[in-house]
């Protein structure tokens, strides 16, 4: 009887620590996902070649195949969207299609908190000035 009251034990206490070793192996996952898509988002968006495409004077071109199809291609994001300094529009591809520019006011309700609250760190980082050895690489 002690044998099989230990064995019990014994599974019951195996079952537990496997299934909180991959709750564990999930959740670093999702986390390592998490820090990958950020450090992606940081790094492929601060390009000083976007500035003169993007802002200085618009390329469609560019933003097709330097926002849209790198996106896709090279970090599987779902959608892209170039908005100027008005959170309008200019560019847009869903899936592997360029779509309106215009489709960004369907995700305009989403992530407007986001830009409001990145147009106003902007705009504080502007007012301050930037500090030597800080760049644009920066995370806001």
């Amino acid at each position: 009887m002690g044998l099989l009251l230990g064995l019990q034990h014994f599974a019951n206490y195996s079952d537990l620590a496997t299934r909180q070793r991959e709750q564990t192996v999930v959740l670093n996952g999702f986390s390592s996902r998490m820090d990958e898509v950020a450090a992606q988002s940081v790094t492929n968006s601060v390009w000083d070649e976007a500035i003169v495409h993007l802002d200085n004077k618009f390329d469609p071109k560019w933003a097709n195949e330097n926002i849209g199809e790198y996106f896709l291609n090279n970090e599987t994001f779902q959608f892209s969207y170039v908005l100027d300094h008005n959170d309008q529009g200019r560019f847009a591809m869903v899936g592997d299609k360029v779509a309106p520019s215009a489709s960004s006011s369907e995700i305009a309700p989403d992530v407007s908190q986001l830009l409001l609250n990145v147009r106003a760190r902007e705009r504080l980082r502007q007012a301050r000035g930037t500090t030597p050895g800080e760049t644009l690489r920066d995370p806001l």
